[in-house]
């Protein structure tokens, strides 16, 4: 599935919203970005980056079944 992000003038965001939700969430799915998504995603941004700069400790868990 790929991801958009789109900025939507406050007259037209209703009409939109109606539109997108004629879609099954298989096909669409509406992803709100609120505050807490957006520092949940700053947080992995940087964690990613502290990773791959090789600055952050990674432990890898292994389970077996």
């Amino acid at each position: 599935m790929q991801t958009i992000r789109l900025r939507v003038n406050d007259n037209n965001f209703s009409n939109l919203m109606w539109f997108l939700k004629k879609f099954n969430q298989e096909e669409i799915q509406v992803i709100n970005e609120n505050n807490e998504y957006l520092s949940v995603q700053k947080y992995l941004e940087n964690e990613l980056l502290e990773m791959e700069s090789g600055n952050l400790l990674v432990w890898r868990i292994w389970m077996s079944t």
